[in-house]
């Protein structure tokens, strides 16, 4: 099993969490306070005295990452089925800065159980690294109102579960990339106010009517959009 929680960090220290972030309950604590419940080796719940008495003794019978990773940090939910795994992160608004090519990279290779992503409002710069592709299990992803630039890479079509995307209000360029038209699932992508994107004709995405490319002159999709967005 993948060991998240030093992915986590690696990008919270990426992005400001000891300096800038309003709200990082939770980042510091250490691994063995991370979790106030956990399984042992027979599924059964153990609190951090456990059943054996003793923080050790618990410890010992836990899978490798059980105990570091909790809904108690800001932002992170974990997957409903008990694994341990982040399903959602959610630091929209933040305060969070930096690269987000470096702390991207250093996030999404981790987070392969990934369901959402939310990091909108925020001060990220740089751009959407390739590695975003290996969130295979991704299904909605904002990362409007930030600094990104550069083009979208293409890789974001290996985000096959994708359903909603919102890149809005940031600096790509180049063409939108054809393949996002892998993503079979996406039924929302809002790509306005990125004046020097390149948006293509519907049909160079195999658009539909439920599929809204939305772009910064499209001011009727526009307003759809604000109603639709959750």
């Amino acid at each position: 099993m993948l060991n998240e929680r030093p992915a986590l960090l690696a990008f919270g220290d990426a992005t400001g969490r000891r300096i800038h972030w309003r709200d990082s309950t939770g980042w510091d604590s250490k691994g063995s306070e991370a979790s106030s419940v956990v399984a042992d080796s027979s599924g059964k719940g153990v609190g951090h005295h456990g059943r054996h008495g003793s923080n050790a003794a618990a410890a010992a019978t836990l899978p490798p990452q059980a105990d570091l990773i909790s809904e108690e940090w800001y932002g992170v939910t974990l997957e409903p089925r008990g694994s341990g795994r982040v399903g959602g992160l959610k630091l929209s608004a933040n305060a969070l800065t930096g690269n987000f090519t470096v702390a991207g990279d250093l996030l999404f290779p981790s987070l392969t159980k990934l369901v959402l992503l939310d990091l909108r409002a925020n001060a990220l710069t740089g751009t959407l690294p390739s590695s975003v592709g290996s969130l295979r299990s991704l299904e909605e992803l904002y990362l409007s109102l930030n600094f990104l630039e550069g083009q979208i890479p293409d890789q974001l079509g290996d985000c096959s579960r994708l359903k909603k995307c919102s890149l809005s209000g940031n600096r790509f360029s180049g063409p939108v990339p054809p393949g996002l038209a892998r993503c079979s699932a996406l039924h929302y992508l809002d790509l306005s106010c990125n004046p020097k994107l390149v948006v293509p004709k519907a049909t160079n995405l195999e658009c539909t009517s439920q599929v809204k490319i939305v772009n910064s002159f499209e001011i009727l999709g526009i307003l759809k959009r604000r109603n639709q967005v959750p």
